[in-house]
């Protein structure tokens, strides 16, 4: 099998499900229970985020653990904001956000917040004229995908936080790094985001966790309430096992990353669609304002559904874009100028650390076959 849809979800490394069978069977107590059941449970807890901490350079107490970067997500964009008032009332985010990030804007314009939507480039980059000019000192929010999980345009976050923080200081920063994560070092510098979000599955490790880095001072009302765990911004008994099955991935994976092998199999691919004028790469070319782990092609001679099917029987696993939205026209189109006709015979190519250099070689046969 030759696994091609890792932005969509990565398969569970062995010694992510080794951890997460082992605790789950021998560390079942509740973290917040005071007894030693329970005190074993909590320190399996702290000691997977003093791991983390160490991983991505960050502190124990940014990271609050949640179910999943939908969740996460949602807790930035529905409480960091809360409640309008007339000096902190408008949002800004880009218009490719992904679908956890768009669903949940209607609930704050139903609140009294003023929508607005950052310009894009035809390679899907943020105008940074346009960040300038929409920004005002009333922008409570701006949320902006880092890397997007279709087109895999990787935003220069250093310099619109620098922007933002330049014109308006009191204006939250939340970046959505779910396909960041592990690959790049966080934006930490000078001109940080105030909340990045995360997700465990897609760097090999379980579903159902994920977590907010808070990095900044801004406090908010939790998104589920009830008792006061995780700092008392996410209320629930703590999945335990997944965290540390989480932790573990997350090593793992930054431990195992070869980079240049990721860059010469899109290399591979981006020559061989340039070759070919039955076929159109949609993503930006190849460098510093692209991830080489995520590449979108259309064939507009066909369905990506057929495409997807006619692969599938070489056992070869592509998707036609995000697992959230595949069945909805997609919101860069317009933006980046993709007709309808190019939009309808989309392949989203997404690797791991898990693919062989054959896997790619394998899938440029196959797709010769279809041509």
């Amino acid at each position: 099998m030759i696994y091609l849809d890792n932005a969509a979800t990565t398969q569970p490394s062995l010694s992510s499900c080794e951890t997460y069978q082992k605790i789950s069977q021998t560390n079942w107590g509740n973290p917040s229970s005071l007894h030693r059941l329970g005190a074993k449970a909590n320190e399996t807890i702290e000691n997977a985020r003093l791991k983390l901490a160490s991983l991505w350079s960050i502190k124990p107490n940014n990271i609050i653990w949640t179910s999943g970067a939908t969740e996460a997500n949602q807790t930035v964009l529905l409480q960091v904001p809360n409640n309008p008032n007339p000096h902190k009332n408008r949002i800004l985010v880009s218009p490719f956000e992904h679908p956890s990030v768009q669903n949940a804007l209607p609930v704050l314009k139903e609140r009294g917040f003023y929508i607005d939507y950052l310009d894009i480039s035809k390679k899907g980059l943020i105008d940074e004229n346009s960040l300038h000019k929409k920004l005002t000192p009333e922008t409570s929010l701006v949320s902006i995908i880092g890397i997007h999980n279709e087109i895999g345009v990787k935003q220069d976050i250093p310099t619109l936080c620098k922007i933002i923080r330049k014109k308006s200081p009191t204006t939250a920063i939340h970046i959505d790094m779910v396909q960041w994560v592990n690959k790049y070092a966080l934006p930490l510098g000078q001109y940080r985001p105030d909340f990045l979000t995360f997700s465990a599955h897609k760097c090999h490790g379980p579903k159902g966790v994920g977590g907010i880095i808070k990095l900044g001072d801004i406090s908010f009302p939790p998104l589920l309430r009830g008792g006061d765990q995780e700092y008392g911004f996410r209320a629930g008994t703590e999945n335990v096992a997944a965290i540390a099955s989480a932790v573990q991935s997350f090593e793992e994976m930054q431990n195992n990353i070869n980079l240049s092998f990721i860059q010469k199999a899109e290399k591979e691919l981006f020559d061989f669609v340039q070759s070919h004028k039955s076929i159109i790469w949609l993503s930006p070319e190849p460098g510093p304002t692209k991830t080489p782990w995520i590449s979108l092609i259309s064939i507009p001679s066909h369905k990506s559904e057929v495409l997807l099917h006619c692969l599938e029987k070489n056992n070869i696993f592509v998707s036609s874009g995000s697992a959230c939205s595949e069945k909805k026209r997609k919101s860069y189109s317009k933006n980046m100028k993709i007709s309808y006709e190019e939009e309808q015979g989309i392949l989203r190519i997404s690797l791991s650390i898990r693919n062989q250099p054959s896997d790619i070689t394998y899938l440029i046969q196959s797709l010769k076959g279809l041509l």
